[in-house]
């Protein structure tokens, strides 16, 4: 407890009510006092517009005592990790009709988990809907707060037209937003100054990520992790590249890319694109997936006949799995010089018949392979070991240059 009921008066010039962790907490304000003839006790806070409780875990209610909050100034309601809270005693006036109604001052709802909004009970059985209609999906976002600014934000269930974001926001969540086509449908993305990482889940509308150049965006994403998205294509609509060409400085800040689940992608990324601080490639269970790095001549300024660099410096970790119909990595003609490259994980791309890494040849004429490779896996062994023979390679004794550093392990992420 922290005030008794008898202290609101003090209270009534309050503009914000912020309590975080406190963990044996379970009630904000203790009464002695009687209460009104049906039983309520009125807490009036006329100046009160924000009110926000986090990581209380023992948190039943605002009083132990049947009360109503009039907040007749109030615009945010902000929760999250209040799992034991039952009732939230907002008083909704009521309207001729005798339904209640929101306040008019209310501008947001936000209740994280979705599972805490839930298990609030409510005074009136219309009062869980009056909220809903008046604050629409927002009630339904995770998202955490850190020194009071949110620096991860989780959408989930909700139309992309009712998104917003912060310009503090670094990572950006969107699970099950199925009406969502692209990053593109998020206007505020733009404003999103410090976003470094985006994950997207589940979102069955995905066709591709951007369908034109969010330039403040694509410059600075660090982390871009797709999962499960059934309908997803390519990273970039083709039609509107072809109408206005990306930046050379797209994903130029790009450190990792995960894609897993996404069943219709045939290929990845464009030879042209600047990937100097890519770390770690990640691929996994894309059935349609034929290529990771697809050069195209026309894009790249002409034919070239020669073998083509794909220089990326500082790529550590390279993972492809259960791609059934991967038949390259890169082009044919093409190599990969990855100076600080540590791992290559392959498992179950029965299809794939080159791994297109440079070996740098010293004066003897034999090919080595980067310092900083560690190891090469390959799994499961059983059908590893004919794969690895069925290789080919640039030079002819790459193989057996790479036989110390593979191994036939079977790697489960």
């Amino acid at each position: 407890m922290i005030w008794h009921i008898s202290m609101i008066s003090c209270l009534e010039k309050l503009e914000k009510l912020i309590i975080h962790d406190c963990e044996n907490l379970e009630y904000l304000l203790s009464s002695s006092v009687a209460s009104d003839s049906e039983g309520m006790i009125q807490l009036l806070l006329p100046k009160l517009k924000r009110l926000e409780l986090g990581d209380l875990p023992q948190l039943k209610s605002i009083c132990r005592e049947r009360v109503a909050m009039v907040c007749d100034s109030l615009e945010w309601i902000v929760i999250w990790n209040c799992y034991s809270l039952r009732r939230f005693p907002l008083y909704l006036p009521q309207l001729e009709n005798g339904q209640p109604s929101s306040p008019p001052s209310l501008k947001q709802i936000i209740v994280w988990p979705h599972e805490c909004w839930e298990s609030l009970e409510w005074d009136h059985p219309n009062a869980e809907r009056a909220l809903l209609q008046f604050c629409g999906r927002y009630h339904s976002f995770p998202f955490k707060l850190i020194e009071g600014r949110i620096k991860r934000l989780e959408f989930t269930d909700i139309h992309v037209d009712d998104t917003w974001l912060l310009p503090s926001v670094r990572e950006l969540v969107l699970n099950r937003c199925n009406y969502l086509r692209s990053l593109n449908d998020i206007s505020s993305t733009k404003d999103a100054e410090e976003l470094k990482c985006c994950r997207i889940w589940n979102c069955k509308g995905v066709k591709c990520v951007l369908s034109s150049s969010i330039n403040l965006l694509a410059q600075k994403l660090e982390a871009l992790e797709l999962f499960s998205l059934e309908n997803l294509e390519a990273l970039f609509e083709a039609e509107a590249i072809t109408k206005s060409p990306l930046p050379p400085d797209t994903f130029s800040s790009l450190k990792t890319i995960s894609v897993r689940h996404c069943h219709k992608i045939k290929t990845l990324l464009p030879f042209w694109m600047n990937l100097q601080s890519l770390e770690e490639i990640r691929i996994e269970y894309c059935d349609q997936m034929e290529e990771i790095i697809v050069w195209d001549a026309e894009e790249a300024g002409g034919e070239n006949e020669g073998v083509i660099q794909l220089i990326l410096p500082k790529l550590k970790s390279l993972s492809l799995a259960n791609l059934p119909k991967l038949k390259s990595i890169c082009s044919r003609r093409a190599v990969m010089v990855c100076d600080s490259l540590e791992e290559i994980w392959i498992d179950n791309c029965e299809s794939l018949r080159r791994i297109p890494l440079y070996l740098p040849v010293p004066d003897n004429g034999q090919p080595s392979p980067p310092p900083s490779l560690k190891q090469i896996e390959v799994g499961p062994q059983e059908w590893g070991e004919s794969w690895w023979e069925s290789l080919e390679w640039d030079h002819p004794n790459a193989k057996d240059v790479l036989l110390p550093i593979r191994k036939f392990t079977p790697l489960w992420s």
